[in-house]
């Protein structure tokens, strides 16, 4: 099982669990976390959607009470925050290489609104408890200008966890009484085959993170970005790998 080193932290995340171990003697033990996985085995590989290693034991390090022995690891997720240009640049690299995929988490600033309606999204809930997802988003309202899309990820809203619809709609409403802008934090996918074909052709650090100050003008193939409403201004504070 080939091993990646993240220069900040790693996220275990499964999405199915099974009883059946399979007899195959090809396993890892890792002592960072403490997990022996082992491999599904020919008879298991691929079949009823399974992929990935099945954890065969748990011992002490910080996956225990967190993952249990018999559940599925399908992939790794390397979520890493950016806090100046040399970081992103690095992060998104590393992303890129393996399968052109990367996920941005971008904090876009959004216009006073007062009522759901003129903010214009619908939300659901996320299967993988990363957030909620955005469901539809009303044509002309504030989300859309602000290059919201459907099929994005919230992760925090003015720095408060959103796990659950509940959640999102409570935030959400304390946001909108007191009639002044607030900060989504969303993720979106970007597919690009390098770096310099992202779209973002320049950023600038602020904070702890770092901002886009110029995009690729075109919204075409080769801006993948601008594609998925990535806008400057907005704000980029981590990027993910997911690695199955």
């Amino acid at each position: 099982m080939a091993a990646r080193t993240s220069t900040l932290f790693l996220c275990l995340c499964f999405v199915a669990a099974i009883s059946l171990l399979s007899g195959c003697d090809h396993k890892y033990e890792d002592p960072k976390t403490g997990l022996t996985v082992r491999d599904l085995g020919s008879d298991l590989d691929n079949r009823w959607a399974f992929r990935g290693v099945v954890v065969e034991s748990v011992g002490d390090g910080p996956a225990k009470g967190r993952i249990a022995a018999g559940e599925l690891i399908s992939y790794i997720v390397d979520e890493r925050n950016i806090t100046s240009e040399a970081e992103y640049k690095k992060a998104l690299r590393e992303a890129l290489k393996e399968d052109d995929r990367a996920v941005l988490r971008i904090s876009k600033e959004i216009a006073s609104v007062t009522t759901p309606e003129e903010f214009g999204i619908q939300v659901k809930p996320d299967s993988e408890q990363r957030g909620v997802i955005v469901a539809a988003v009303s044509p002309a309202s504030k989300a859309q200008e602000a290059g919201i899309m459907r099929e994005s990820i919230i992760y925090t809203i003015n720095n408060k966890d959103v796990k659950s619809v509940d959640d999102y709609t409570r935030i959400m409403a304390g946001a909108m009484a007191g009639n002044s802008k607030f900060t989504l934090n969303i993720g979106r996918q970007i597919v690009a085959s390098k770096l310099s074909k992202v779209g973002i052709e320049k950023v600038e650090e602020r904070g702890k993170a770092v901002v886009v100050t110029k995009m690729e003008e075109k919204k075409t193939e080769i801006n993948p970005a601008g594609i998925e409403g990535v806008m400057v201004g907005d704000v980029i504070t981590h990027v993910i790998d997911e690695m199955k």
